[in-house]
């Protein structure tokens, strides 16, 4: 009976995360109590582990956060979106339903992976999500050749863990020559695609 009454309380003081049907007191009880703490190392803001996955994303990253055994036990390396809009919304958006389901994942920037791995701080995330992995120079990328291999080793490293990569990714082409095509191979062979 008291553990009711505390999860009613709680329910009430925390209707805000409750209220969206995507969290239940008896299940997320310490997630939410801690939802700040947890949303702040994973780089993804509150309000996408709280919401529904649809409010934010389409059937193919529905689809693909609901396969996550699935794609991890078969071969897929992540999900791409090329040439996609809204790229960072929708990457904090699975990481986030991914979080309310008790998967470690994890949002970075392109820039901050290739300085955790110089670092050797690179965390390990069972979903990494990467909204800018390749933009072109043109358009204000700084990752610089040599650190496309660094990107290589990390993405081979999760394949063979089969942990799960989320990239963002304006043109495959630019990317075939700016990283090089060894990446481009391994995402046209071992990713899920989406094409904006």
């Amino acid at each position: 009976m008291e553990l009711a009454l505390d999860l009613e309380k709680h329910e009430a003081q925390f209707d805000w995360a409750y209220k969206w049907g995507m969290l239940k007191p008896q299940v997320h009880y310490r997630l939410v109590i801690e939802l700040d703490q947890h949303c702040a190392k994973a780089h993804v803001r509150p309000e996408y582990v709280v919401r529904p996955l649809s409010a934010f994303c389409g059937k193919p990253e529905i689809e693909f956060v609901t396969g996550y055994h699935t794609h991890k036990d078969n071969g897929v390396a992540g999900l791409a979106f090329i040439g996609c809009d809204d790229d960072m919304t929708r990457i904090q958006a699975m990481c986030g339903a991914f979080m309310r389901n008790f998967v470690h994942a994890e949002v970075y920037t392109a820039q901050q992976v290739i300085e955790n791995l110089k670092t050797g701080t690179m965390d390990d995330p069972s979903v990494l999500g990467i909204p800018n992995f390749f933009i072109m120079k043109e358009h204000g990328s700084d990752v610089a050749k040599w650190d496309a291999g660094r990107l290589l080793d990390l993405m081979y490293r999760r394949f063979f863990a089969r942990k799960l990569t989320l990239l963002a990714i304006e043109n495959m082409d630019a990317l075939s020559l700016q990283y090089g095509p060894g990446i481009a191979e391994h995402i046209k062979q071992n990713y899920k695609i989406v094409e904006g």
